[in-house]
């Protein structure tokens, strides 16, 4: 039996998480600021106020959408449902509703980058 901590934070048996989901996760943060650096870099935008809010902006809902879909493919592991299945399935449950959650975060900041 492991202690009430660790199955809480998803780190003993038969709690809701785990690490490999937690590190998925916190990975994608690096990965998207390198892709945005090297876009940034490619089309010529300078590090400037606006910028590092977007990728402060960006980098939150990375890591929600991540938590999201990481969390319904481990709902559907959990139900007995093969791992490439349950990525198809899962992944698929929340498309749409993780797009809609980033277009709307998007719409909503939209009038500071036309200031």
């Amino acid at each position: 039996m492991c202690p009430r901590w660790k199955k809480a934070y998803g780190f003993g048996r038969g709690g809701r998480g785990s690490l490999r989901n937690s590190m998925l996760a916190i990975v994608g943060v690096p990965f998207s600021f390198l892709c945005a650096f090297i876009f940034m870099y490619g089309i010529g935008v300078s590090i400037n106020a606006v910028s590092v809010f977007a990728l402060v902006l960006v980098s939150g809902i990375i890591v929600d959408d991540a938590i999201v879909v990481l969390e319904n493919i481990y709902r559907h592991v959990q139900d007995g449902v093969p791992l490439k299945k349950a990525v198809i399935d899962g992944t698929a449950e929340v498309t749409w509703p993780v797009i809609s959650a980033t277009a709307t975060t998007v719409a909503a900041f939209m009038p500071l980058l036309l200031m």
